[in-house]
């Protein structure tokens, strides 16, 4: 890193920047080498700044949400990340009514606490997010959603932070969303968004969403992992085409395809990110040999 960029995030961010620190502990797998710097922004604003430092000095740099769909590089990744949990989880309702209300988030917000408000104060639509982990902005990020549905299906709007480091909001229409995925560029990233949420029965809601987590029952949630790694093929199930190929319990290194669940690989204590790639690639190569279809993973990878 230069060190010009590097006194200038201190000056910026004080004790809220580190520098060369490793990644396990911020992803759910347990995977990754260190990064150049880390960064706790508290705000828009400030990530404003810290994106247009780097953009000074041609660095690259991400957000770096809950980690739980994330597979860090064993090199680790030479920029600038900044972390959005610590500090900007913050919601609330931005609008009330008798019927509808429209509820404020910003990306670094675990859906967990999101689900739980939302439950106890009788707003319905985001049952669907029950046992998701990590943040509203990965789920914003990803279209994330289940069979209950998916957050496209409530979004008002949100805001982003351009390559460039200008932020620009974004009405539900200007986002093409598709399966897994909010269709919008890797170079930007969404820093908060708005979703409306309709009125209901904190009782019935709540037992939407045990029914929605019981379908999780089969998933290996004790071990680390990150989640689904393949997106659903149209019409099927990547779980399904990988346990028909034999590919269930399969380990290279650290790394396992659950033998829970054959759509999450999970790091069995020592495994590397290329362990984890190893797997990836043997099984997009044996479901296309034995069955004709191409996987596309979930999981992203950071490099």
């Amino acid at each position: 890193m230069h060190p010009d960029l590097k006194a200038q995030l201190q000056a910026l961010l004080g004790e809220r920047v580190q520098f060369e620190i490793h990644l396990k502990p911020f992803t759910s797998l347990r995977i990754g080498g260190p990064a150049d710097a880390i960064t706790y922004p508290n705000s828009a604003v400030e990530v404003t700044k810290v994106v247009q430092l780097c953009n000074q000095h041609e660095t690259a740099w991400r957000l770096l949400g809950g980690g739980t769909n994330l597979l860090v590089a064993d090199t680790g990744y030479a920029g600038v990340l900044l972390c959005t949990t610590r500090h900007m989880n913050r919601f609330h309702l931005e609008r009330e009514e008798e019927q509808t209300a429209l509820l404020f988030a910003e990306c670094g917000v675990r859906m967990s606490r999101l689900l739980s408000f939302c439950s106890s104060q009788g707003l319905a639509g985001m049952e669907f997010a029950a046992g998701i982990p990590g943040t509203f902005g990965g789920v914003l990020w990803m279209n994330g959603g289940t069979r209950a549905g998916s957050v496209d299906e409530i979004l008002h709007s949100m805001q982003i932070i351009g390559a460039d480091g200008q932020l620009r909001e974004l009405q539900a229409a200007e986002v093409p969303f598709r399966y897994r995925s909010c269709g919008l560029p890797r170079n930007v990233a969404i820093l908060s968004g708005r979703v409306e949420l309709k009125r209901g029965e904190p009782r019935q809601i709540n037992a939407k969403v045990a029914k929605i987590k019981s379908f999780r029952e089969n998933q290996p949630l004790e071990m680390a992992n990150a989640g689904s790694v393949f997106k659903n093929p149209k019409g099927d199930f990547a779980g399904r085409l990988i346990e028909m190929s034999g590919l269930k319990g399969k380990c290279v290194g650290g790394a396992m395809i659950s033998d829970r669940h054959a759509n999450f690989i999970i790091n069995r204590g020592d495994a590397s990110a290329e362990d984890v790639l190893r797997l990836i690639q043997l099984a997009k190569e044996r479901v296309y040999q034995e069955h004709g279809i191409e996987l596309e993973t979930e999981l992203e990878v950071l490099a």
